[in-house]
């Protein structure tokens, strides 16, 4: 179905501001946190770029009458790590640069990524800062998201938040996190949102190899357009993490979840839980887990969905990697319905720094009518030599 692009204006100025206003906050703090020259000091920086192709065979999730595109990127990616004795700086920044044969199926993009992040340790703990400005396609973010997919579109979030550490002993550790997120979409069928949330965990340790944990979470949805109500979630979680192995990890988690809808008849309670087994060996990694969760979407308000992820690689040579990545995502909301996506990978080291992969995707979407589309990728990367100074 052919959309037309040239109605459409990017909302950009509220998730910009956000992305200033903690990019400062960010900036500020570390002007605080001068530099102790005295002291030992290590600087790394790291640069690499990819370029590829793919094909699309359906990107709208069309049930009848599919179209298909190709796209070309390249995707230039900085990274710099700082650390000084007892602070550490991170910095990402990335631009994708995305080129299309039919701007009805897939927007040429221009999409920036830029995060930020301040770490200070201290005798008990450690406290750090952190501020995030982005701009993704919602073919990609909402299908990932909410199983949702309706046309190409952009959409830009920003973050700034506070995390604190503190070791009330040997065995007892408690955590504060404080984040603000604001969301914003070019597309009249999605909805702007904010969401300030704050969570609390105390963990105590009950071996070397075992933790119990209790926490604490609460959000506010504040919807940025006349379409929907605003709503307050309030959770309550209890967990159990422990390494089986030197090779197995395993976490499991279950809680309690309110969702109070302005206007609403009444409380919607949902239960909340998640399990994941992370294995990690020589040639193989894997990660399965399944899990049950109540967020903030653009769909309007917070929506409640089952997932099950699979994740793997298996390293066939000392050049030659092979990758499996599997998606099912099932909401409670009808209208949301249910996806699922299976990428194959192989990535080929073919010299120092340079590195080929090759991917096959495919991807079903059930909105109440069934959607395919299978995407073709290859892609070429170059890593510049690490760059270092301590």
């Amino acid at each position: 179905m052919p959309v037309n692009r040239t109605s459409m204006l990017r909302s950009y100025g509220p998730a910009r501001r956000t992305a200033s206003v903690g990019l400062r906050c960010l900036g500020s703090l570390c002007l605080l946190a001068a530099p102790n020259w005295g002291q030992a000091q290590t600087f790394y920086q790291y640069l690499d770029f990819s370029t590829g192709a793919e094909y699309d065979s359906n990107p709208l999730m069309m049930a009848e009458d599919e179209e298909s595109v190709y796209r070309g990127y390249l995707t230039p990616n900085y990274r710099m790590h700082w650390a000084d004795g007892p602070n550490d700086w991170r910095l990402q920044a990335e631009l994708k640069l995305e080129e299309s044969t039919d701007t009805d199926l897939s927007q040429d993009r221009r999409d920036p990524r830029l995060r930020g992040t301040y770490t200070r340790e201290y005798a008990q703990g450690q406290w750090s800062v952190d501020a995030g400005y982005e701009e993704a396609s919602t073919r990609i973010t909402e299908f990932e998201d909410t199983s949702a997919l309706s046309a190409d579109g952009t959409r830009t979030s920003a973050n700034a938040g506070l995390q604190w550490n503190h070791r009330l002993s040997k065995k007892n550790t408690l955590d504060l996190g404080v984040t603000y997120v604001d969301v914003s979409y070019d597309d009249a069928g999605l909805s702007d949102y904010r969401t300030p949330a704050a969570d609390l965990r105390l963990t105590r340790l009950l071996s070397d190899e075992s933790s119990l944990y209790v926490a604490l979470n609460g959000s506010s949805y504040q919807p940025q357009g006349e379409d929907g109500s605003d709503a307050d979630l309030y959770g309550a979680s209890l967990g159990f993490t422990t390494r089986a192995s030197k090779l197995l990890t395993f976490d499991l988690s279950g809680g309690y979840t309110v969702v109070d809808t302005q206007g609403a008849d009444g409380e919607d309670d949902q239960w909340n839980a998640s399990a994941s087994l992370d294995y990690t060996g020589r040639r193989l990694d894997w990660n399965f887990a399944l899990s049950r969760l109540t967020s903030p979407s653009g769909s309007g308000g917070y929506t409640t969905a089952d997932m099950a992820t699979l994740r793997a690689s298996y390293r066939l040579t000392a050049r030659l990697d092979f990758g499996l990545d599997a998606i099912w995502r099932s909401n409670d909301a009808e209208q949301l319905g249910e996806s699922s996506s299976v990428t194959l990978s192989l990535k080929q080291g073919i010299a120092e720094h340079w590195s080929v992969r090759f991917a096959l995707m495919h991807k079903r979407q059930d909105l109440p009518e069934k959607a395919d589309a299978n995407v073709a990728m290859i892609s070429l990367q170059y890593q510049l030599p690490e760059r270092s100074r301590g």
